[in-house]
């Protein structure tokens, strides 16, 4: 048991300040605290995270902190406290909720983007799967084509066989993909909506905060009080470096909004601003001029158009698209033939929208994206 309580002294040493007293053992293990309370038999440490009990005849001496050192253990302390939004000064107590919120806002769109990052991976490795299984049935089916059904009937039958095995991992494979499109979908309408929401939180965080500085600064206040105010404009700074704001001037067709978009840094291409679009959409032709032919690729998905009926579209990853100096690398997307696009190249969706919260300057002409995170 005591060497358990040892090996989480000896963790605890590494993460706290070297500002505390420190107290040596008799068998060479130390811990760094605070020494709050004292009787015949034993002393009681107070570690920062908690306190520990320990026995004086296991002690070989103690080094006693000076009044600065303890002070900045105080301070560290009362730091942690308010950086994990535990504590604020009295009065404080709606500003250490707005930090909290854009900070559990913040967690929780990292979260999202987690999610999605892992659900782009898993389509890119389904899509090449499938390709594999079409490949294969392609052979397969020249193979059987060579075989006479009535001389080699068991040769014919084991081809067949394998063809059918073959189609069924594809079936099993083509309904995993489509699921996973769906949540792909799903999700991407989430994150843009965790976006919009951890926005509208860091700025309420922030004005508040400076509001009430403001007031603070008219009024003597403690020093618990500055260091509140030091240590959450801090926070703020941090978090306001997830935001980054671009615009892109913008023509219409008939009521959509088109931009000029740039692909893989090379093709530049006009494309319909649509919040309703999964991903990407690009036409065949766009397709042609970054040198893909949608013939090359084998995998299919299902795609609704607006008018309600749905057409096939061939998906790949797009290794850029970018929009003035707003930039998204690896965007899911997928190549509609000609007919199915209007006078645009593409669709501008949500796996490239999702990264920015999305406003329109009407006046001006300019579509504001304001990448979060």
């Amino acid at each position: 048991m005591k060497t358990i309580v040892m090996t989480l002294i000896l963790i605890l040493i590494l993460a706290s300040s070297a500002f505390s007293d420190v107290i040596y053992f008799k068998d060479g293990g130390r811990a760094e605290g605070i020494v709050k309370e004292e009787t015949d038999e034993h002393i009681t440490i107070d570690m920062g995270f908690g306190t520990m009990s320990v026995k004086k005849d296991e002690i070989d001496h103690i080094e006693e902190a000076t009044v600065e050192e303890l002070e900045e253990l105080k301070k560290k302390k009362v730091a942690h406290e308010i950086e994990s939004g535990e504590w604020a000064p009295e009065g404080y107590d709606k500003i250490r909720a707005l930090y909290r919120s854009a900070k559990d806002g913040k967690n929780t769109l990292q979260e999202g983007r987690r999610k999605a990052s892992s659900i782009s991976a898993e389509i890119a490795q389904k899509e090449g799967r499938i390709s594999e299984l079409l490949g294969m049935l392609d052979k397969k089916g020249a193979q059987l084509k060579t075989i006479d059904a009535k001389k080699s009937v068991k040769k014919y039958n084991e081809v067949v066989a394998e063809m059918n095995s073959i189609n069924n991992h594809f079936n099993k494979e083509n309904n995993a993909i489509k699921t996973l499109y769906e949540n792909e979908k799903k999700l991407n309408t989430e994150i843009g909506t965790l976006a919009s929401a951890y926005r509208g939180d860091y700025h309420l965080f922030k004005d508040t905060l400076a509001k009430k500085r403001s007031g603070a600064a008219k009024i003597d206040i403690s020093q618990d009080e500055l260091y509140f105010f030091e240590i959450m404009e801090n926070k703020a700074k941090e978090m306001a470096a997830d935001f980054k704001r671009d615009s892109a001037l913008y023509t219409t067709d008939g009521t959509h909004i088109v931009v000029d978009t740039l692909i893989n840094g090379k093709v530049s291409v006009q494309l319909m601003l649509d919040t309703g679009a999964s991903i990407v959409f690009i036409s065949d032709d766009a397709a042609l001029r970054l040198g893909i032919r949608s013939d090359d690729i084998k995998t299919e998905m299902d795609v609704m158009l607006a008018d309600g009926h749905s057409v096939k579209a061939k998906p790949l990853i797009l290794e850029s698209v970018k929009v003035s100096d707003a930039e998204v690398k690896n965007v899911q997307a997928a190549i509609l033939s000609n007919k199915n696009m209007e006078e645009a190249d593409g669709l501008l969706g949500m796996s490239f929208l999702s990264h920015f919260v999305i406003s329109v300057d009407n006046a001006g002409k300019k579509l504001i994206l304001e990448r979060v995170l």
